[in-house]
């Protein structure tokens, strides 16, 4: 077999050079020519056809070779974060000039070369770049040498909401499907030591089978996901692995090959390792190459591979080597007796160090933009359906402002990363803006179509989320030319509901009545129906009686507090019959402050914990409480502090309506000392206790939803000998808890980074649910920057006690994390809505809608949903708009199956813990609500 090849191999290379020949004297055909642009179309024609020939007549048959004969597939590809060795700008210009552009060289003339593009962020440059390359790119990707990741990049995946990794495979899988008719299936995302808990589901449910992963153990893995949705993951252990086999850099810097003893020395071994490790698990034995590390520029191999071949293959009894894609590598390991190791569940990253504490500003924005961008598509969906037409519905600034929103990959820092870190940040706030205004236009549009049957101020409160909601809204009205409110008293207006019974309200502090333009009111909206509205009126009086008055106290019907220096001293749960803080070593809500060094992504191995060198914390001081709110709605109280290196300033907020704590933090005149680290601690009174999060799309279960292995062995000395269960901190989206089992703690956190072990001297064993608030670290990368983020930095918090488990938590959490909206509304012409409305629910508190948005091909509007409580089951729909029909489809927006549905509603199969995309096809001909 190993001679068969070998003259196969001759035969095409001897084919090659008379083509080349024939090419150079016939039709002036050079590889030099065609990068620029001075071949005719009638010779690349010549040229693509004469390469698909022999690619089909000679190559593909020796590189889809079905045999159990061992092979090294060579993956040639070059890793790329969007910037770390230089900045984003110069590596955009290196992965197009000495990258992709060498690379579709080497594919012209050598019918063999294979080469992988990670993700589909390079191509989108390129095209920016060489758009008249478009039918090369198409033509290599079709034919199968050239290979692209079905990722738009390489996220922190659990940094992302789920929303925002599905707009991965967006840009990524489909985009690819869509402009070159290339299906993609595999994820490349192989440098960052993290794998997010859904992700195996998002990736098989949007067409992905396979994915590279990095900084694992060497090998194949089947990685779950708690649905049951799997993919193949292979983990060269390190993507540089290979290249340090066969590559060393000589005087000049540039990449060559090692002397051939020391790389059949070093193979030779690697083959004994691998033969063993593929008999335990029934795997083929096909050997991966991936020939990549940062900045690699393709590598013409040709004589090597041949010379391998001819000669050591044959000599020392080793496997022969090919060019080999990614996909023909996990395709070449296929088999029906495979018996791979199996994960399920979050392997918790070790670098969110570098993401969450230190990128405050920049990831608030990302987290809010995320919020913001699914909102906006719910409520432009509605907006365009109400009047009957899709083509309003914005699509192409959706597009833009999710490529922004997803933009940052896990390469933050690096060489120049001051630069980098601004590009990054600048594109969260792009995304951020533009969701906002989105939203805005489609709700102020939405309300003008609202029937008021008052004569007060019309105030339409939203609600985004997919269930009833009760909580605080806030509103900014501009009264002038509607009232001429008294001064100084908040008796000017009265606050109805759409049922006539007047509610309590307050304005905010530091708002005038003189200042008609900018007045801040709070108050509580009442059941406000799912992914709907509920309308209030604020109406002008004159009369000043009937004054309400203030709580003034720190008890209502929930909750006693107990103020003490720097936060909570007690907090007594009036309703449970349970103290909730454990007050002896920490207040709470009391800020700390921590030595922590460490270099961002350097956590190479484990996370490098902060420590007491010059601890502080707020209740060494004796700062003053101070009441700042007195009103029906809540109470409020602050205190500042000047500690070592800003200004603290804490607030504390006690509604009276319903049972929830606001603690905001501010952080004033940071001056940037580098490796400090601040936390607010709530220290609660629990001592065997069940600790929760929100990831994307699910509930992770702190020592039962993580892959049951530490990381492994995966280069030179770094081994992940810690077991995933036992990482600290962690990433979280939008809230933690922690219950006992006969009650529950759940904080809603403004922050991506939350910790609950005592880093302290004496560590408690009870909980200490700490969210981070900032690190000040530097970049791993040695020509890297600081990250040190000196200036004002907020940060709010939401707590609420329950009886229950994580998916009661989760409905408080996510709706302090999605706040009701609230807006002065205007009088439409022929107004037809009612006063309160739902567009769309889905019975069961246990199911989420993730997304309600315009389908990307057609007029359809895609409805996705997510299922926490485990359970499963068949959900009601009801929607406001009529259906012709409706499809099940995958994540991608394929049709799968045709479901069967009434006129406003369907039932939907959705089995524990899944994510479930639906196509419903509007009847446009029908009446339009219900």
């Amino acid at each position: 077999m190993c001679l068969y090849n070998i003259n196969k191999m001759c035969i095409i290379s001897s084919a090659r050079i008379q083509i080349g020949c024939y090419l150079k004297q016939t039709v002036g055909y050079r590889p030099e020519n065609l990068n620029r642009n001075e071949v005719d179309m009638k010779t690349l024609k010549i040229c693509m056809f004469l390469d698909l020939f022999f690619s089909m007549t000679l190559l593909y048959p020796q590189q889809v070779d079905n045999s159990d004969s061992p092979a090294f597939h060579i993956i040639s590809s070059s890793h790329q974060d969007i910037a770390w060795i230089d900045t984003p700008a110069a590596c955009i210009a290196f992965r197009d000039t000495a990258m992709l552009s060498p690379a579709l060289e080497m594919l012209k003339v050598d019918p063999d070369y294979r080469y992988t593009v990670e993700s589909t962020l390079t191509l989108f440059e390129f095209l920016d770049r060489n758009p008249e390359r478009t039918a090369e790119l198409k033509h290599f990707l079709q034919n199968g040498r050239l290979e692209c990741g079905a990722f738009y990049n390489q996220p922190y995946e659990s940094m992302y909401s789920g929303e925002a990794l599905v707009r991965q495979t967006y840009y990524g899988r489909k985009w690819l499907l869509d402009r070159f008719g290339y299906d993609s299936r595999v994820m490349w995302n192989a440098d960052v030591p993290a794998r997010a808990m859904q992700i195996p589901q998002i990736m098989a449910k949007a067409g992905i089978e396979y994915v590279e992963s990095g900084r694992q153990q060497e090998g194949f893995y089947l990685w779950k996901s708690p649905d049951g949705s799997s993919v193949i993951a292979h983990s060269a252990g390190h993507y540089y692995n290979a290249s340090w086999i066969l590559l060393e850099q000589d005087e000049q810097g540039k990449m060559v090959f090692k002397p051939l003893e020391q790389i059949v020395k070093e193979l030779s071994q690697k083959v004994g390792e691998w033969r063993t490790y593929h008999e335990l698990y029934h795997i083929p034995q096909q050997y991966g190459l991936i020939l990549s590390r940062d900045w690699l520029k393709p590598l013409n191999m040709e004589k090597f591979i041949h010379n391998w071949n001819r000669n050591v293959a044959v000599q020392k009894n080793l496997p022969p080597m090919r060019y080999a894609t990614s996909i023909s590598f996990f395709e070449s390991i296929q088999n029906k007796n495979l018996a791979l190791k199996t994960l399920v569940g979050e392997r918790p990253s070790v670098w969110l160090y570098i993401h969450g504490p230190a990128h405050h500003k920049a990831l608030s924005a990302g987290r809010k933009a995320w919020r913001l961008l699914a909102a906006a598509e719910k409520f432009n969906t509605i907006d365009a359906l109400l009047s009957k037409n899709l083509n309003n519905y914005p699509e192409e600034q959706f597009r833009q402002n999710w490529l922004d929103a997803i933009y940052p990959d896990h390469g933050w820092g690096g060489h120049n990363g001051h630069i980098t870190d601004r590009v990054f940040r600048e594109k969260l706030e792009n995304a951020c803006a533009g969701a906002q205004s989105l939203l805005t236009g489609s709700l102020e549009s939405i309300s003008t179509k609202v029937k008021f049957d008052s004569l007060g101020i019309p105030v339409v409160v939203f609600n985004p989320l997919s269930w009833q909601r009760t909580e605080p809204a806030f509103l900014t009205l501009n009264p002038e030319g509607l009232a001429y409110p008294h001064k100084k008293t908040d008796l000017n207006y009265r606050l109805l509901d759409d049922d006539g019974q007047e509610k309590p309200f307050q304005i905010f502090p530091g708002c005038s009545m003189d200042n008609y333009e900018h007045l801040k009111i709070l108050f509580v909206a009442e059941n406000v129906p799912p992914l709907g509205y509920r309308t209030y009126y604020l109406c002008p009086q004159i009369s000043t009686s009937g004054k309400l008055q203030p709580l003034t106290n720190s008890e209502n019907q929930f909750y006693k507090i107990t103020l003490g220096n720097g936060g909570i001293k007690a907090l007594y749960d009036k309703k449970l019959q349970k103290e909730i803080f454990r007050t002896e070593k920490f207040l709470g809500g009391e800020l700390i402050n921590l030595h922590s060094e460490g270099t961002g992504a350097g956590s190479f191995s484990r996370i490098e914990q902060p420590d007491t060198a010059e601890f502080e914390k707020m209740s060494d001081y004796t700062p003053h409480w101070n009441m700042i709110e007195s009103g029906p709605v809540r109470s409020g109280w602050s205190i500042q502090q000047k500690i070592r290196n800003c200004l603290v300033e804490l607030r504390i907020l006690l509604y009276h309506s319903v049972k929830r704590i606001d603690f905001e933090c501010e952080l004033l005149g940071w001056d940037g000392t580098p490796f400090r680290e601040y936390r607010l601690v709530f220290p609660v009174n629990m001592d065997r206790y069940h600790l929760s999060y929100d990831v994307p799309m699910g509930i992770l279960q702190v020592g039962k939803s993580e892959m049951k292995a530490a990381g492994g062995h995966t280069y030179a000395d770094i081994t992940y000998t810690e077991q995933a269960a036992d990482i600290h901190p962690r990433e979280v989206m939008d809230w933690f808890h922690v219950n006992t089992g006969d009650f529950g703690v759940t904080v809603s956190s403004s922050v991506a980074v939350f910790d609950w072990v005592d880093m302290t001297a004496k560590p408690v064993a009870y909980p200490l649910l700490q969210p981070v608030l900032l690190a000040s670290r530097r970049s791993c990368n040695e020509r890297g920057n600081w990250y040190l983020q000196p200036g004002n930095h907020s940060f709010r918090f939401c707590l609420t006690s329950h009886k229950g488990d994580a998916t009661d938590g989760f409905l408080f959490g996510k709706g302090a994390a999605f706040p009701l909206v609230a807006i002065q509304a205007k009088r439409g012409e022929n107004p037809r809505l009612p006063e309160k409305y739902s567009f769309l629910s889905v019975d069961g508190k246990d199911i989420v809608v993730s997304t309600l948005k315009k389908a990307e091909d057609d007029d359809s509007v895609i409805l996705r949903c997510y299922e926490i409580g485990g359970k499963g089951g068949c959900f009601h729909v009801d929607t406001f708009f009529p259906l012709s029909s409706c499809f099940q489809t995958n994540l991608i927006e394929t049709e799968l199956k045709p479901l069967e549905a009434e006129t406003h509603a369907l039932d939907i199969d959705v089995t524990p813990y899944a994510i479930e995309t639906f196509k419903l096809v509007p009847d446009f001909n029908g009446q339009n609500e219900r």
